[in-house]
Parts: structure tokens; C-alpha cells; sequence
């Protein structure tokens, strides 16, 4: 090919290439006249904010990612207050939580925070977290919340009426308790996440050098009244969130669905015309941005977040000390803004321009922003500069957690979790909710397999415990309790008592009575030895519910259970209920609802071999050995005790084999009457071995056995253990039981006797 060839082919390509023009001005959107289009105003101004603020845009920022960089900051912060001498220890230090539907995030700091304070030798300082809402509904369910009654009754939660979403009026003096607040004394804490991108936002198109204002307005197609606030007479209810629930669902699919269309009307204007339109605090701070924006020569649509800076700068002029504000939420990109042609009931939410808000706050106030590992979530840390105090140690953690957390990184893992909850062994969802720091959302993805499945019996303990570090992180749900109870279930599964207790009873406290929680609560107590409440709970619970079937069915038994108590001769129930009401654990007859749970711990061999017992090799021996027991029970001839904790459940058991003995005694010691004794076998569960239940079991087993003593004649207990049985041998020996010199056997078959006499003046052969 010549050179002449190959010039001109190259200027064919050259000529079929698309050269870069400018972008074309915004154009404003063609009216339709079969719409119905509401009045056109400024951005910030129209009827397309949220009227109140959404809980559906703050859910996402509550976990414990998101915690900890919050919690690290504010820690160190109240080291740089306390070294630099700005504290008054006798008034509290305020965290302002904006809106009450950030909730659940302002009540998990506040008890991270309880503990980090301990920790760190922080107690003395007084923290107060005071949650703001206008809504009279959400005021009364808030107040009715466990956890905020809770910190409340500690002096360390308040309400507060302040509205944020239209006109800024200065923050109230009193709670709505009518609690005076001090802003005068201490610096203050403000918390926003999510929130500040609900707030009106003034929009603009930054066309080169050139600036347009946008004026929006709702389209319809046909004339509706859309009324998106709350009916606050409904806040006067007589079950706590009942109310709230029925609403929320009615309301839900509505919202989430149905869509209204937005128009825009794009209007040219002067930097300096438009600056003149806000207040005197942010006139000249607008007119730098915009002049700032145009500057860079770009085309671009811009969100200026006026209503976010009015707020912060609020808080800042109210706390005459200063504050610490730390904010999270969605960032725009550097690609400009891209706007939402229509917006769902709730309203629009805008992501914000952190360094906007930046230029509009006050001289005192500065910005620094968190170094996060992606472009669609940012968290800044506002501090005031009113004395020029450094805080070195704050601004540190804030960078550092800020890098090390990565809070938008869990999140993406949460979502990958979210369809492999099938695939992932035990091991792996145990290593996973650890790594999150238990956090509630990754238990919840795993629930319903967890509940269908169970978990591996050697592994239960394990999870008991990091069930219960899951549930410590836990705020219960204004709207209705379902995670509870659902959770509640996996934990009577595996007998974790105490944890299923504390679900049942918040879902109880949350949505108000209810059969299934007390049918449920019915049965925990009884686990737990708690025989009145779960009397008590049973017969509510059946004069609730119009399918009685299973409840009445749980009575039966639990009656059964008692009048066989009431029967046996070898158990005294008033001593059991009034001398040891106060222990956590508790000697009860055995009964079949414990069969499930005494198998569990007695798994064991080395449990049967010590005890000289049957061997159990499955639930199914225990059930078929159970009515033997109970006959033997009932004649009086056996007595199976079980130890039932509190906390626990049955943690172990103890045997009495009433055998009558010749009486060889003189008669100035003893009647004519043939003598008892009882031989005494105990154990302890393989979960609560050397945790001192065995001698608290036997030392409960001793007393109640003198306590019926009369009754069958008994003068004394005897027992025996392999030589090799310290601990055994041990906790008889301290109980003041008496070693026999007698033995039997040798090696590691060698048996040691031992003899506790009720009468110390009465002695055996």
C-alpha cells in the first residue's frame, strides 16, 4: 500500500468518528394536559421531602460496623474532653439522636457505650441519649420501648420534641417528661445516620459557568389527596405497637409500590441573585458554592443539602460547648447527581455532598471525612473549634476505625451470605456471625435453617453462648417482635432457658399478651423450676386464645406433674418452696417434660460408669426406662431428683434408694419402728461439670431428705464412690459425710463407703 493509500484510508475512519460536543442546557419537562401537576416550587421547598423521618432509609446503617467506628470515636473524644478539662462530671454529656427511627442504632451505642466507659474508667462520666421525633405516635411507642424505659429509669434516655424536616426552631429546654435539659454544662454528642439525605435539598445545574435552579412538583393522574403524615389521636392505644403494627401493614405495600411521578422546571439564574433568596447565616456560604461549583467547568446537577447545614448549625449554636457530630449516610458520586423521575409515598431521599455541608456550616464547625473503602456511603466527624482544642486522640480513632471496619465491606458480605445459607457448614456460620461481631442481621439469614435443621450436639453449648452474644446485641422492633420469638424457638430447641425466657417475655412486652408467647413462657418456667409463673402463664394463656387445645393439653400435664409432686412422700414441696425460694438452683422430682434435657447432659459414659447407672444410647432407652422410674417413684421405693437451675434448666441429678436395715440400735436411741436409710447417687450434666452445682445439688438433697426424714424413718444416708472419683469423694468429704474404713474391691475398681448420720449421737454397726 503506498503512502497515498494509506493517508486517505485513515482519513475515512477519521471522518466516520463522532466528535465531542458540549452537553446540551437542562431542559424543563413537557407539561402534559392529561396530568395533574402540582404547584412548581424550589427544590428545597416542594412537597417531596419525607414529612417525617423514614425508618425504610435508616435500617441499612445499623450494624456493627457502623457501632464500633461510633463507639471507638466518642470513647476517645471523652478521653479529649477529660484531659483537656471540658467535662462538669456532675451533668450529663448529651448524644442527640436524630429521629426516632434511628432508634434502634441510638440504643445499641448507648449500651456499647455503658460497657466501653467501664471499661475504660469512664463511668463517672454521665451519657444521655436524647432521641428526637415531632410524631406524637412514635413519641408514645418510644416511650413504651423496653430498652429505652430501660435507660430511661438510669437517667440516660430522653425524648424530645424538635422539628427537622421544615422550619428549624430552636431545640427545646425540656424532654417531653417535662426533664429540664442542661446545654450549657457539657459538650454534646450528635448522631445522625441516614437522616440528613431525607432533608430538603435545593437543586441545581451547574451548565459550565452557567447555574439552574430546579422547581419540582408532584404529577398525578387524577386529582388525589395524598396524605402521608400520621393520625396522632391513634397514638392512644391500650396494647403497646399494636396499633403501629396494624398501620405498618396496611400501609407497607402501598408505600413500597406505588410511585409518584415528579416534573422539573429548569430556571437560569445569578450566582448572586440566587444567594440572596436563603437567611443571612447561609446567603454568603451559598454563593461561594455555586461560584466554587461553576468554577470547575463541568455539567452537572448538584444537590445543595441547606436544610441538613440549618440543622447541625442548630445543634451547634444550642450546646455552647461544642459538639461532636458524627454522620453516615449516602454519598453522591463524581459523576454528578442523577434525579429519580418519581418518588414512592414515603418521599425522596438525596444522597448528600458531604463537602457541601462542609461549606455551609459555621466558622466554628469542622469537617473531617472517614477514609471508607467505597464511593456510595460516606461517615464524617463535625467538630466544633469554638476554645481551639485539638482532639488528636478523637480525630485518630475516628481515621483508624473508619479504615479498619470498612462497614459498607459487611454489609456486601451480608448480602453474599444471603444465597449461600444452605451451602455453609455449622462451623462456617459460627465463624461467620463471630467475625461480624454477632451481629443480629447475619443470625437472621441462617434462622430458618437453624430452626429446621438444629445444630450438632457437641456443638450446642457453642452456640448457646453465641446466641446470647447475638441477642446482647439486640434492640427489639417498635413495629412488631417476630425476631424474638423465632429466635426464642431455636433456643428451647436447644435448651438454652435463659435466653428463651428473655425472648418470650420481650415479645410479651413488645406486642402485648398473647397466647402462643405465654403458652411458650408456660413452658420455659417449668423447665426452670418456676412452677407459679408457669401456672400463672398457662391459665392466661388459655383464657386468651380460642383454639385452647395445646394449651389446655400443657396444663393437664403441668397439674399432673404437681399432684404427683403433692403425692410422693420423698419430696417435700412447702420446704422446697420456702426455704431455698431464693436459690438459683433448685432439687425437683424428676418428671417426663425433663426426659429430652436429661438425656442431653447425661450423654456421657463417663457420667453411667461413675454412677454404676444404665448406659442411654439414645432419648428412646430413657423413655422406655421412664415409667419403671416413675412406679418406683410412686411407691416410694426410688426417688429421681432432678437439679434445676434458674438459668440453666436441669443441670444434673440425684437418686435415693430407700432400703429398710435391721435395727440393730438400743431402744433409749431409737423407737421399735423398722429403720430406713437412703443411698444417695448424684451427677452432674457433661455441659456444667466443675461449676459447683454437685455440692450444691447434694447439700439440697441432704435437706430434703431430713426435711421428710420422719416420715419414712430415715436416720441416715449412705453412699459410695469408685477411689479414683476425687471430686465425688470431695464434695462428700466437705458436706461432712464419714468415710468407712471398709472398702471393697481393689485397683481401679476399689470402692470407698461413706455415711451421713441426720443425729450425729446416732451411730450405725
Amino acid at each position: 500500500m503506498s503512502d497515498h493509500d494509506f493517508d486517505h484510508s485513515q482519513r475515512l475512519r477519521l471522518e466516520q468518528l463522532e466528535y465531542a460536543t458540549l452537553q446540551d442546557a437542562p431542559q424543563s419537562c413537557q407539561i402534559n394536559t392529561m396530568k395533574n401537576y402540582g404547584e412548581f416550587r424550589r427544590a428545597s421547598e416542594a412537597d417531596i421531602w419525607p414529612t417525617f423521618l423514614s425508618e425504610q432509609f435508616v435500617e441499612e446503617w445499623h450494624n456493627q460496623a457502623w457501632l464500633k467506628v461510633y463507639l471507638e470515636s466518642i470513647l476517645a473524644w471523652l478521653h479529649d474532653l477529660q484531659d483537656n478539662e471540658l467535662l462538669d462530671t456532675s451533668k450529663p454529656v448529651y448524644l442527640l439522636q436524630l429521629g426516632a427511627c434511628g432508634y434502634k442504632f441510638g440504643l445499641s451505642l448507648m449500651h456499647k457505650l455503658q460497657q466501653g466507659c467501664a471499661e475504660q474508667g469512664l463511668l463517672h462520666i454521665r451519657l444521655c441519649l436524647l432521641i428526637h421525633t415531632p410524631s406524637k405516635q412514635e413519641q408514645a411507642l418510644l416511650s413504651r420501648h423496653p430498652d429505652f424505659q430501660f435507660h430511661k429509669a438510669h437517667k440516660r434516655a430522653l425524648i424530645i420534641d424538635w422539628g427537622i424536616t421544615s422550619s428549624i426552631s430552636p431545640l427545646p429546654k425540656k424532654a417531653i417528661c417535662e426533664t429540664d435539659i442542661d446545654y450549657a454544662s457539657n459538650p454534646a454528642i450528635l448522631i445522625a445516620n441516614g437522616t440528613l439525605s431525607q432533608l430538603a435539598q435545593s437543586l441545581y445545574h451547574v451548565h459550565y459557568y452557567e447555574v439552574y435552579r430546579a422547581d419540582v412538583a408532584r404529577v398525578y393522574e387524577s386529582p388525589i389527596n395524598i396524605d402521608t403524615t400520621i393520625n396522632e389521636l391513634d397514638a392512644c392505644f391500650e396494647l403497646p405497637f399494636l396499633q403501629q403494627i396494624k398501620s405498618k401493614v396496611i400501609n407497607k405495600d402501598t408505600q413500597d409500590n406505588e410511585r409518584i411521578e415528579l416534573a422539573y422546571q429548569w430556571t437560569k439564574v445569578s450566582v448572586e441573585d440566587e444567594s440572596r433568596y436563603y437567611d443571612s447565616q447561609l446567603s454568603e456560604r451559598i454563593k461561594q458554592l455555586l461560584e466554587y461549583q461553576s468554577s470547575k467547568g463541568n455539567s452537572e446537577v448538584i444537590a445543595v443539602p441547606v436544610q441538613a447545614a440549618r440543622v447541625i448549625n442548630a445543634i451547634d449554636s444550642s450546646f455552647n460547648k461544642g459538639i461532636l457530630g458524627l454522620i453516615s449516610d449516602h454519598t453522591n458520586d463524581q459523576k454528578g447527581l442523577r434525579l429519580s423521575s418519581s418518588i414512592n409515598l414515603v418521599g425522596m431521599a438525596l444522597p448528600i455532598d458531604f463537602s457541601s455541608i462542609n461549606q455551609l456550616l459555621c466558622e466554628d464547625l469542622s469537617m473531617q471525612s472517614g477514609r471508607l473503602s467505597n464511593d456510595e456511603t460516606g461517615c464524617v466527624m463535625v467538630l466544633s473549634e469554638k476554645r481551639a482544642i485539638e482532639f488528636n486522640y478523637a480525630r485518630h480513632a475516628f481515621d483508624t476505625s473508619c479504615a479498619n471496619e470498612q462497614p459498607k465491606a459487611r454489609a456486601q458480605i451480608m448480602q453474599s451470605l444471603d444465597s449461600a445459607t444452605a451451602a455453609l457448614s455449622d462451623a462456617q456460620i459460627r465463624a461467620f456471625i463471630v467475625q461480624t461481631d454477632h451481629d443480629v442481621k447475619v443470625l437472621k439469614l441462617f434462622l430458618p435453617r437453624l430452626r429446621k435443621e438444629g445444630v450438632p450436639l457437641k456443638h450446642r453449648l457453642a452456640w448457646c453462648q453465641l446466641l446470647s452474644q447475638v441477642w446482647d446485641n439486640y434492640i427489639a422492633n417498635l413495629e412488631s417482635e417476630s425476631f424474638a420469638f423465632e429466635l426464642g424457638l431455636l433456643a428451647v430447641a436447644l435448651n438454652h432457658w435463659s435466653l428463651a425466657k428473655n425472648c418470650m417475655l420481650m415479645c410479651l412486652e413488645v406486642n402485648g399478651p398473647n397466647s402462643v408467647f405465654l403458652h411458650n413462657l408456660a413452658r420455659v418456667a417449668w423447665v426452670t423450676g418456676e412452677l407459679d409463673i408457669a401456672q400463672q402463664s398457662i391459665d392466661l394463656a388459655i383464657s386468651m386464645s380460642e383454639k385452647k387445645t395445646q394449651a389446655e393439653q400443657l396444663k393437664n400435664e403441668l397439674l399432673h406433674y404437681l399432684q404427683r409432686c403433692e403425692k410422693i412422700l420423698w419430696y417435700d414441696c412447702e420446704y422446697q418452696s420456702t426455704h431455698h425460694e431464693n436459690s438459683a438452683l433448685k432439687l425437683l422430682p424428676l418428671g417426663e417434660h425433663q426426659l429430652g434435657e436429661y438425656y442431653t447432659q447425661y450423654r456421657n459414659q463417663d457420667i453411667s460408669e461413675r454412677l454404676r447407672g444404665i448406659k442411654l444410647d439414645s432419648l428412646e432407652q430413657l423413655k422406655q426406662v421412664w415409667p419403671i422410674w416413675q412406679a418406683q417413684g410412686d411407691s416410694n421405693q426410688k426417688a429421681h431428683f432432678a437439679m434445676v437451675h434458674a438459668e440453666f434448666g436441669l443441670v444434673g441429678g440425684v437418686v435415693f434408694d430407700f432400703d429398710e436395715i435391721e435395727n440393730t440400735l438400743s431402744s433409749e436411741e431409737v423407737d421399735n419402728k423398722t429403720i430406713q436409710s437412703a443411698h444417695l447417687s448424684f451427677w452432674v450434666g457433661e455441659d456444667y461439670q466443675h461449676k459447683g452445682f454437685g455440692a450444691l445439688g447434694v447439700n439440697l438433697a441432704i435437706e430434703q431428705i431430713r426435711s421428710i426424714a420422719h416420715k419414712l424413718n430415715i436416720t441416715y444416708i449412705k453412699t459410695s464412690a469408685w477411689c479414683h472419683n476425687i471430686p465425688s469423694r470431695k464434695i462428700l468429704k466437705n458436706l461432712g459425710f464419714i468415710e468407712s474404713p471398709d472398702t471393697q474391691g481393689a485397683g481401679v475398681e476399689k470402692e470407698v463407703f461413706y455415711e451421713f448420720y441426720f443425729n450425729r449421737n446416732v451411730k450405725g454397726k
